[in-house]
């Protein structure tokens, strides 16, 4: 039986990549411990790093060029349409527990347009990219190593999902 696979949540790659992170000591003598074939990264914590290295004026480049280098040498997951169906799966589990109803318990909208419009993450308790980062682990059956307790999605995945939390 082959070892657990990990997926890295942002919060724990960002830290990892970035030396001068107060947690980089503390995750990066955990993510020693983990198997090094097994460990990845999704291409949307990428992106949320890259965007954030991009409008972080404070960051001198030199800070920047060693968080680019530490991030090339993470395996990075695509997104793909396998991923896509377990995304669609665990956002419509969040919807259906968590979307406005009215006082008769239905839909308060009617139509699919004002339903997307009118269900933002905040109101469904998820970042987005937490909830597509997620998904990949649930596609995988990878273990979500975060720092984020992302209560809606542990509780619409249930017993699909795996989480290791770190502090």
């Amino acid at each position: 039986m082959p070892e657990d696979a990990y997926l890295l949540d942002t919060s724990i790659a960002s830290a990892l990549w970035d030396e001068l992170h107060v947690k980089h000591g503390l995750f990066r003598r955990r993510w020693e411990r983990l198997p090094p074939d097994r460990v990845f990264v999704s291409v949307v914590s990428l992106a949320e790093v890259d965007y954030g290295l991009r409008v972080a004026p404070k960051i001198d480049h030199e800070r920047q060029r060693h968080v680019r280098e530490a991030m090339s040498s993470f395996v990075v997951l695509p997104l793909d349409r396998h991923v896509a169906e377990s995304y669609a799966e665990l956002r419509a589990r969040l919807f259906t527990e968590y979307s406005p109803r009215g006082a008769r318990g239905r839909l308060s909208a009617k139509v699919v347009p004002d339903l997307w419009e009118r269900t933002p993450d905040k109101l469904l308790g998820v970042q987005e990219n937490d909830l597509w980062i997620a998904s990949q682990a649930m596609e995988r059956n990878y273990i979500l190593a975060t720092t984020d307790r992302m209560v809606h999605i542990v509780e619409v995945a249930g017993s699909g999902m795996r989480f290791d939390y770190w502090q």
